[in-house]
């Protein structure tokens, strides 16, 4: 048995003797002693007393049960109630201060030996409970700390991936208008067209930024009914240029015009851009004459749906398992961020939707996603 510090609160001197004389043949210490039941809880403190054992009847305006609810509240120290009767509203008030044990005197060394080992035994088990709560709760708050650091960081690194075309068409587009100014003389209509597009382009970036919030927040999407038809061959112009660079031919049979759905046309237009980079990206190393995007916007096969299709001529999808491709900050480019098709899941994921990924033929990769049809304007 443990050896513990034990303090005696009994205002019977010859049983406090004895009492002191049977904890000392167990091998406990018996740190202190009092007959003042308001000395006990200082004492109790000040003796470092891991058990008191406690007369119910004490003198003084301290009983033993009060004595043992300032103990409890102020020091969490474990009781025993020592008694040789009492009425029953005494042991209300006794059962009320939760003690952990009752010897009835006269008790043997065996009982006073069962009651203090069960008594130590169940306050060290409510300790290490209580550590275990308090590690718990310290785990739950650091997961919650490092939960919203994702968050944020995520946040960041999709603004970052999705601002950054915009961005460029802004630099790009600012230096053609400096340089339509530097002529002689100057030509103000395509000056005008070039400042046209950058306020395009910066409309752009905020609303994506607005998107990119809302989505982080979780608030949800600012749902409208609109052409998806219209907005595949919004993004496809918007990436002609970037096409044209990197040799890339563009294929537009597959747009079924008249496909109304019900979503939110930014966070669309969003997932549209970033599957048609990750289709240009995947076609870099392909010979330049073999470089084909397609899209498309047919029927699902679920009623009252719609499918977008984007396919490429690429390096197709990796091996394993390409559910990873949609995971934060996972990518198989040297000068990736990952967070692409990230944002993409994302964004389907509260439209109720999924971003499928498969083979495409003869090779490359094709994603596709189904939005709900407008029920009011579709056909």
């Amino acid at each position: 048995m443990k050896r513990a510090n034990i303090m005696i609160v009994e205002d019977d001197r010859v049983v406090a003797r004895d009492i002191r004389q049977q904890l000392q043949r167990m091998g406990h210490a018996v740190v202190a002693a009092t007959a003042d039941g308001e000395q006990a809880v200082a004492l109790a403190a000040q003796a470092r007393a891991e058990l008191v054992l406690m007369d119910i009847r004490l003198g003084g305006r301290v009983d033993g049960v009060e004595a043992a609810r300032r103990l409890r509240a102020q020091c969490e120290i474990p009781v025993i109630f020592l008694t040789a009767y009492a009425d029953d509203e005494t042991l209300r008030r006794a059962g009320e201060t939760e003690p952990y044990g009752y010897l009835l005197k006269p008790f043997e060394d065996s009982q006073l030996r069962t009651t203090v080992e069960m008594a130590l035994y169940k306050h060290a088990a409510e300790q290490r409970l209580r550590e275990s709560e308090r590690a718990l709760r310290a785990a739950e708050a650091e997961v919650a700390r490092v939960a919203q650091l994702t968050r944020m960081s995520e946040l960041a690194a999709a603004i970052a991936h999705e601002i950054n075309q915009p961005l460029a068409a802004i630099v790009a587009n600012a230096g053609a208008g400096l340089n339509w100014l530097r002529r002689d003389p100057p030509d103000l209509a395509e000056t005008r067209e070039v400042l046209q597009s950058i306020r395009a382009d910066g409309h752009r970036a905020a609303e994506t930024i607005r998107s990119l919030r809302a989505l982080s927040r979780r608030s949800g999407p600012s749902f409208a009914c609109f052409d998806l038809s219209a907005l595949v061959r919004e993004v496809a112009e918007l990436s002609r240029e970037a096409l044209r660079e990197r040799g890339v031919k563009l294929n537009l049979e597959g747009v079924v015009p008249g496909a109304r759905v019900h979503a939110d046309r930014v966070q669309i237009r969003q997932v549209l851009h970033n599957l048609v980079t990750n289709a240009m990206d995947a076609m870099a190393e392909v010979p330049a004459g073999e470089r084909w995007l397609i899209l498309s916007v047919a029927p699902a096969q679920a009623e009252g749906t719609a499918t977008v299709t984007v396919s490429d001529t690429g390096v197709g999808l990796p091996a394993g398992d390409t559910r990873r491709l949609l995971e934060p900050f996972f990518t198989t480019k040297a000068h990736g961020m990952g967070m692409g098709l990230a944002i993409c899941r994302g964004i389907l994921e509260a439209h109720e939707s999924r971003l499928a990924l498969a083979p495409s033929t003869p090779r490359g990769a094709a994603f596709s996603f189904e939005l709900r049809l407008d029920d009011l304007k579709s056909g």
